[in-house]
C-alpha cells in the first residue's frame, strides 16, 4: 500500500509538492515524529534543512540549519558518503566527536533519529531521515532496507526530474537568524548580533540594539553554524562578530582582553585561541 501511494504520488504531481507529499505519507505510515530533508551544496562543505514533515504536537526546525557546516556532522560522512545508513537509536550515546550533533539533537528533544544518504549520479547530494522525540526506536534491519528504497525514491523526484527541485546555493547562511527563546520563535538580523555566551547547555546571544536572547544550544553548534568569516571563537566562553572587534589589550595582568564596539566589558581570550586572534587582527 505504501509504494502505491508514492509511486501515485510521484504521477501525479511536480517534484516539489511531490516530495512534500511523500514526506507525509512516509511519516503517517511509519509513525515516526519527523520526517526530513537536507541537501549539501556542490563541495560537500554546508547543508541546508529543505523539506519537512512533521505529526501534529511535534515542533518544527525547517528553518533551522541553513548553510550550517559540514564539521557538526563530518563525524558521520564517510559512512553516507559510503552509501550507509547512520542510525542512531539513542541519541544520549552518541560519540564523543559527535557533541556539536548531540547538542543540537537535545536542543530539538530528539530521543532516537536515522540518517539515510541521498546519492545521485555516484555522488553524496544529501540525507533523508527520521526523528522520534516521544520514544526511542530501534530501527529494525527491515525499516533500514525500507528506509534505502525510500532514500531512493525521495532522491529521484529531487534529482532526477530535469531540476524540478532548486538545489542550495552555495551562499553564506541567511541573514536573518531564527531563535528559539522562552518557548517562541523569535528572527534578528545576523548583522545585529555582537557575541554568543556559552552558559552550560544553554547560549546567550547579545545584540547591539535589542535585549539578549537565550536558547537550549551548545556553543560549538553556533560556530558551525555560523560564517567562519563573520565570527570567531576567543575562548569556551565567547564567540564573537569580527567586525565589532575595537581592541586588543594585551597588557593586562592576567592576559588577553578584547574590547568591542557595543559591549561595555573586556572579554578574556583563551590561550589556546590567541592564535586565532593574531591572525584575524595581522600581527
Amino acid at each position: 500500500m505504501l509504494w502505491r501511494q508514492l509511486a501515485l504520488i510521484a504521477a501525479s504531481h511536480p517534484a516539489e509538492p511531490a516530495v512534500d507529499l511523500a514526506l507525509s505519507c512516509l511519516g503517517s505510515c511509519h509513525r515516526v515524529d519527523r520526517v526530513w530533508i537536507v541537501r549539501y551544496n556542490e563541495p560537500l562543505t554546508h547543508f541546508w534543512n529543505t523539506h519537512e514533515w512533521t505529526r501534529d504536537g511535534v515542533s518544527q526546525h525547517v528553518e533551522d540549519l541553513q548553510a550550517a557546516s559540514v564539521d557538526m556532522i563530518r563525524w558521520m560522512q564517510k559512512p553516507l558518503m559510503a552509501g550507509k545508513i547512520v542510525p542512531n537509536p539513542d541519541t544520549e550515546l552518541l560519540p564523543r566527536q559527535a557533541r556539536a550533533y548531540q547538542a543540537e539533537l537535545r536542543r530539538q528533544r530528539i530521543r532516537s533519529s536515522i540518517n539515510v544518504p541521498l546519492h545521485h549520479e555516484g555522488r553524496l547530494r544529501g540525507i533523508f531521515g527520521y526523528d522520534m522525540v516521544r520514544r526511542k526506536v530501534a530501527w529494525s534491519a527491515s525499516m533500514q532496507a525500507c528506509l534505502t528504497d525510500a532514500a531512493a525514491y525521495v532522491a529521484a523526484l529531487l534529482y532526477s526530474r530535469g531540476g524540478d527541485v532548486p538545489a542550495p546555493a552555495s551562499q553564506p547562511s541567511p541573514r536573518v537568524l531564527h531563535i528559539r527563546s522562552g518557548g517562541i520563535v523569535v528572527s534578528v538580523e545576523r548583522d545585529d548580533l555582537v557575541l554568543i555566551e556559552a552558559d552550560g547547555d544553554y547560549t546567550h546571544l547579545h545584540f547591539a540594539s535589542r535585549p539578549r536572547f537565550t536558547e537550549l544550544r551548545s556553543l560549538k553548534s553556533w560556530e558551525s553554524q555560523l560564517p567562519e568569516e563573520e565570527f570567531l571563537r576567543i575562548s569556551q566562553r565567547h564567540l564573537i562578530r569580527r567586525a565589532r572587534i575595537r581592541r586588543l589589550d594585551r597588557s593586562a595582568a592576567d592576559g588577553w582582553r578584547l574590547h568591542l564596539h557595543d559591549w561595555s566589558l573586556p572579554l578574556a581570550v583563551g590561550r589556546t585561541y590567541r592564535h586565532r586572534v593574531r591572525q584575524h587582527l595581522g600581527f
